[in-house]
């Protein structure tokens, strides 16, 4: 077998344990492809999300969301509570995010961040896709 094929294999039973891990734990990853975060996730990262309750969400926080106005998911900090929903907002962000988050559009929040870089994210997104 060629050093090719071994490290091909090695990876994908890496990445078939990654996802049985998930499923079986309510751990969710996500490919981030924007800026909106950084320093803290850059774009082309790897984020990983445990799914938490409403209770759960405090200022601070960061925590990934469908993003009802664009139709995507979205990792944002909190920034504040109200009876509206979770005001949020990325670190790079200069504006709050001009939606509230309702209980019902939280994921999770997350718990870890790798950064990819270009080749590994597109590989991956081949694959998945």
């Amino acid at each position: 077998m060629n050093k090719t094929l071994g490290k091909t294999l090695i990876g994908l039973g890496i990445v078939s344990c990654a996802l049985y891990y998930c499923v079986q734990t309510n751990v969710r990853m996500f490919f981030v492809i924007t800026g909106s975060m950084e320093p803290l996730i850059p774009a082309r990262s790897l984020v990983i999300s445990k799914k938490i309750n409403a209770e759960e969400v405090k200022t601070g926080k960061v925590i990934i969301f469908n993003d009802q106005n664009n139709k995507r998911v979205t990792a944002h900090r909190v920034m504040e509570t109200k009876e509206s929903g979770y005001v949020t907002r990325g670190d790079a962000n200069e504006y709050q995010d001009r939606f509230r988050v309702q209980p019902t559009d939280i994921i999770g929040a997350v718990i870890g961040v790798f950064p990819l870089g270009n080749f590994v994210t597109i590989s991956l997104q081949m694959v998945f896709l």
